[in-house]
This record gives structure tokens, C-alpha cells and sequence, in this order.
């Protein structure tokens, strides 16, 4: 399974997101775009309009819409030897304009409510235009009544006939051109709330709970003759011992299956374990989840395909890694963190733990 690293940065405010996702989930499926506006929005809350670009594969900087999302996924670069993709985009708001929109068009309650005055105040103007048209077509019926063999008031009937026909067509052309929500869902959203609210009722598994996992225990490392464990630090949880891995709220669990050292001049050594993982939460998994890299070097594993668990019910996977060399370019202390995590990758979102494997190169 390929996976694809979507980045989104807003650098107005210096922030950015980022979801791992199957990358033929999502070209099949054409949601590119869904995901870019929902990271969008954990960004940019409140915003009137975005606009996402990204670098294609010739440099040019284009505007992400639902026709290049192709030429978007075919621009997304390697990321690491394990086949991951990824796809940095940068978005920004902008002025809404009149030209159909490749984006959601947000408004502020300030805008909608100088919205709704304008309304009103064209329905007062139609309504006077109504009252001076229906004048003249008496006007006008009374003096083709001398050449006709009509009656003023059937004149009146049929100008009052056209006279409707017209206002409605009038009525039709000053209608605002649908939106790109209102194309794609046939309602437009009013406001980023709304969005959600209505993508809840369009799909009610978003009332559901989201999945949860927490990983359990996991079996002794299988180690290579040159690799040692560091018996100093054991595997296991490693919440309170790491904050800064969970304190961004991503993640609720930091487990270490191990560290290992290693001679500096080591080509490398095979790792592994067995990692028990339980579903504690009161949903099901969804068939797309999996084990995937998200920080450092992948080992040889950048995913691994977990599929659904019930709520209670405990998995258990290997993961054979392959430790590299030592860097050509190492770290002041010559140690190396990998981070796996359990991820929904249809949509991007963690499930909870964060698993982590350390090496270390004894340099001296």
C-alpha cells in the first residue's frame, strides 16, 4: 500500500497540517481536494475563501482544483527509500471573487447579514417594478382595445401573462451562479460550520465515535549478533517519559518496542517483534486502517495493513525492521528515533499510540 503524505501550510500564520493517506484511496476516489479544504480548516478557521496551490513537476505554482487533482498526485515527491509520497501545498485566503470558484466561498456573519439587507432591498424594488409594470400593461391594454376585437380586461389578462413570464426570466438570469459546493453537494455551505454539520448528515458515521487503539505489550526484540539491547531502557509505555510526542493531541500513547546499540561500523542489522495492539474504544476500526511512518526512517517498513478490529478485540502484527548503517551525516549523539503510528488512511486521522524504536552507535 502507497501512502501519501498530504502537507498543508498556511504561511500567513506560520502553522501547517499534515495526514497520511492511501494514496490509491484517494486517486480513485477523487477526494484530494476534500482532504486539502479539511486540513484547511483546522487552519484557517473562519476564513472567507482559500486558495491551495502547489508545484507541479515542470516548477510552475498552480491552483489546486478537482480537474489537476491528478497532476497534483504525480507531482507529490519520494519521501525516504520506502516509497512514500509527498504533496506539500500552501494555502492562503483571498478576496471572494465573481469568477467560478475552485474552493468553498465562506462567509462571516457580517457578510451574510449585509447579504440579507440586499436582498430585501431588491425584493422592495421588484416589487415597485411589479406594481408600475402592471400600470402600464392596463395603459397599454386600454388603448389596443380600440384596434382590437379583445376586451380591456382579457388585454390586461394576457399582458399581465407575458408581463409574469418576463419577470420570471428576469429572475432566473440575476440568480448568483451555483457555487463549487453547491455543483458537487447541491446545497452550498453558509460558513465552515455548516460544512460540517452537513457532511454529518450526508454521512451519518461521522455522529459515530472515532476509532481508538492503545497498544498492549509487545514481545523481546530478535536481535542480530552485533546489535545489543539497551537494558537501561526497557520497552514498554513511554507517555510520561516522552510529553512532547502526545502533547500536540494527535497521539495519547507513546509505547517503545526498543533500543538497540550498535558498533559504529555496522552495515546494518535485522530487528523483531510482536506489538499487540487493542481497540478501546466503542467503534469498530474501519477497514483502512493501518500501521504507517510517520517520523525518521521507516526500517523497511513505511505501512503495514491492520484492516477492521471491534471494539475489545487485540491484533497482533511483526514488525521486521532492517536498522541502516550509520549515517553518513549522523547526530551529534549518533542515535536515530522511528515513529509508527496506527492511522485511518482513508482519512488521515490517528487512532491514538505512537510506536517507537531507537538506535544508538557506539562510537567509540
Amino acid at each position: 500500500m502507497a501512502i501519501l503524505l498530504v502537507r498543508v501550510e498556511a504561511p500567513e500564520s506560520g502553522t501547517e497540517r499534515e495526514a497520511y493517506l492511501d494514496f490509491d484511496f484517494v486517486k480513485n476516489n477523487s477526494c484530494l481536494l476534500q482532504h486539502v479544504h479539511q486540513l484547511a480548516y483546522e487552519l484557517l478557521d473562519g476564513f472567507s475563501e482559500i486558495s491551495a496551490s502547489y508545484m507541479d513537476n515542470a516548477g510552475n505554482t498552480c491552483v489546486l482544483t478537482e480537474q489537476n487533482a491528478n497532476d497534483a498526485l504525480s507531482s507529490a515527491a519520494p519521501e525516504g527509500p520506502d516509497g512514500m509520497r509527498a504533496l506539500k501545498l500552501t494555502i492562503q485566503e483571498r478576496q471572494a471573487q465573481e469568477t467560478a470558484a475552485v474552493v468553498p466561498v465562506i462567509t462571516t456573519e457580517a457578510q451574510q447579514d449585509h447579504t440579507e439587507k440586499e436582498e430585501l432591498a431588491k425584493e422592495i424594488a421588484q416589487e415597485s417594478d411589479t406594481e408600475k409594470e402592471n400600470d402600464d400593461v392596463k395603459e397599454l391594454a386600454n388603448e389596443d382595445a380600440e384596434t382590437t376585437e379583445l376586451s380591456p380586461e382579457a388585454l390586461v389578462e394576457e399582458r399581465c401573462s407575458e408581463a409574469g413570464k418576463a419577470m420570471k426570466a428576469k429572475e432566473h438570469r440575476s440568480l448568483p451562479r451555483p457555487s463549487f459546493w453547491t455543483r458537487i453537494f447541491g446545497q452550498g455551505p453558509q460558513n465552515a460550520k455548516e460544512e460540517a454539520e452537513q457532511a454529518k448528515e450526508q454521512d451519518p458515521k461521522q455522529d459515530m465515535p472515532r476509532p481508538s487503539a492503545c497498544v498492549q505489550s509487545c514481545s523481546p526484540l530478535f536481535l542480530a549478533v552485533e546489535a545489543m539491547e539497551d537494558v537501561g531502557m526497557p520497552s514498554g509505555d513511554a507517555t510520561s517519559a516522552l510529553p512532547e510526542l502526545v502533547s500536540g493531541g494527535t497521539a495519547s500513547q507513546a509505547f517503545r518496542i526498543g533500543r538497540v546499540h550498535l558498533p559504529a561500523a555496522s552495515a546494518g542489522a535485522p530487528i523483531s517483534t510482536k506489538v499487540s495492539v487493542q481497540n478501546d474504544g466503542i467503534s469498530a476500526w474501519p477497514s483502512t486502517t493501518a500501521l504507517v511512518s510517520v517520523e525518521g526512517d521507516s526500517m523497511g517498513l513505511p505501512s503495514l495493513k491492520l484492516g477492521s478490529l471491534e471494539p475489545a478485540e487485540v491484533t497482533e502484527f511483526e514488525m521486521d525492521l532492517e536498522v541502516c548503517a550509520l549515517p553518513d551525516v549522523a547526530l551529534p549523539d549518533a542515535e536515530m528515533r522511528s515513529i509508527w503510528a496506527v492511522v485511518d488512511t482513508e482519512t488521515g486521522v490517528r487512532l491514538g499510540p505512537l510506536i517507537i524504536f531507537e538506535a544508538i552507535w557506539d562510537l567509540a
